[in-house]
């Protein structure tokens, strides 16, 4: 009988032992896979194809500092960003999680439902504590901060002085009138037969003859609508009506190049720096600071800037990167991993342009105007006493024209590249076409 109960209780033990063992098995095969690394988790970043080298350098730090995510550049040309962001965003929006806005286009994208914005995030109030205010106006809608601006671009008025001087003239003009008075004396002294030249070509970028437009109006003391969307050119005597026949006469008179239909901002600046012309209007502040730099350019440090002609204002814009909605849906990891970039980008040394020990970038943040050590390295490149007076009396576009900050801006735009083009190629007056703008810009607001 006691080896029948001593066999009974080895039987039982051997089950026990062969029951843990089936239990413990599956585990054990779990094992090996929790002890992989994790895949990075993949989000995709839809920029423009300006600068690759910066973007690349800015993937590769922040692939080292988090290998666990993977960011998937999609370089895109910069007139086309809006219609291929769309076109992802409705027919796989997985495959978008941040993307470039340009200016101007940040409406129609919220009023969409496709991007999510980024209030009440862990970092978003310090951003917003150290942006200047019209860098977080810009990267706003409706009071909701959406972007993290990434480009603040200052249009300024910038001269060759070797050339000025050559002409005979020792400072910058301050007026209209002295721009007129520097180009003619150079046609006439034969050293340029159309000293001035715009970026008007529409084809390149959308932001092109509306944008001259606005520059000179705001420039002479005006805006185009008050905040009522009440049009303020139609009186000849409106800087607005003044601005459009300021830059019909000047064509026709032959002192604004007819070329600028063929250029956009970027080859006026290869222009400046080879001195192939003697001044360069809607020019970023930046770019003035890249081919001022000893030894960049051929005409390096002779340069300077003046404070838009007679007001003495410019004009500041800002692009942004967003967050998609769709990537915040996800939620979990792949949210996680999104934010994290974008927090990443909301600092200035991480995503940075090679101008010195500042960037682009520094222009849109308070420690410029008050960080020593800033102004020290923009003092090599620029006079700081040109750079305070152009920052002093500073606004933005959307001060000018105030529907940038609407969803049919996109469309507006390019309407008045459109009609503004045509009366400078003399194919309408200035008269008509400011009333088919004002007409066809009340028809945008009122249609929805």
């Amino acid at each position: 009988m006691g080896n029948v109960k001593g066999r009974m209780r080895s039987g039982w033990s051997a089950l026990l032992i062969v029951s843990a063992a089936l239990l413990v098995l599956p585990l054990l095969c779990i094992v090996p896979a929790t002890g992989q690394a994790q895949q990075p988790e993949q989000i995709t970043w839809i920029t423009t194809t300006a600068l690759p080298t910066v973007i690349q350098e800015a993937l590769g730090k922040f692939h080292a500092q988090h290998p666990d995510i993977r960011v998937n550049w999609r370089p895109t040309p910069s007139g086309k960003i809006r219609d291929i962001a769309l076109s992802l965003m409705v027919g796989n929006p997985d495959d978008l999680d941040v993307l470039a806005i340009m200016y101007g286009d940040l409406a129609a994208f919220v009023e969409s439902g496709q991007l999510t914005n980024i209030e009440g995030l862990a970092w978003t109030g310090t951003l917003k504590r150290d942006l200047k205010p019209t860098a977080q106006s810009n990267a706003s809608y409706k009071g909701a901060l959406y972007g993290v601006p990434y480009f603040h671009a200052v249009h300024v008025y910038v001269y060759n002085m070797r050339l000025l001087k050559q002409a005979g003239f020792q400072n910058p003009p301050r007026s209209w009138d002295e721009v007129i008075k520097v180009a003619t004396t150079m046609r006439q002294r034969k050293m340029f037969n159309s000293p001035i030249v715009w970026p008007w070509n529409v084809t390149a970028t959308a932001d092109s003859v509306h944008w001259t437009w606005e520059l000179i109006t705001a420039s002479m003391g005006g805006t185009l609508w008050d905040k009522a969307l009440k049009p303020q050119f139609l009186d000849k005597s409106s800087p607005g009506h003044r601005a459009l026949r300021w830059m019909v006469d000047n064509l026709r008179g032959g002192l604004i190049d007819r070329t600028s239909f063929e250029l956009d901002p970027g080859k006026i600046v290869e222009l400046l720096g080879r001195g192939d012309i003697p001044m360069g209007f809607q020019v970023s502040f930046h770019e003035l600071i890249r081919i001022n730099s000893p030894g960049t350019t051929k005409e390096a440090g002779n340069f300077a800037i003046g404070a838009g002609p007679d007001k003495g204002i410019n004009v500041a814009r800002t692009d942004i990167f967003v967050a998609t909605a769709r990537a915040r849906a996800r939620g979990g990891r792949h949210w996680q991993a999104v934010e994290t970039f974008m927090r990443w980008l909301a600092v200035p040394d991480n995503f940075g342009r090679p101008y010195g020990a500042l960037n682009a970038r520094g222009m849109m943040f308070r420690a410029f105007d008050t960080d020593p050590q800033v102004r020290d390295a923009w003092s090599k490149w620029v006079d700081l006493g040109q750079a305070s007076e152009t920052m002093a009396r500073l606004t933005t576009f959307v001060d000018i024209v105030p529907q940038y900050m609407r969803p049919y801006f996109p469309e507006m735009r390019d309407m008045m590249n459109q009609e503004l083009q045509k009366a400078l190629l003399g194919q309408q007056t200035v008269e008509q076409a400011l009333q088919t703008i004002s007409s066809r810009a009340d028809a945008f607001a009122t249609r929805r």
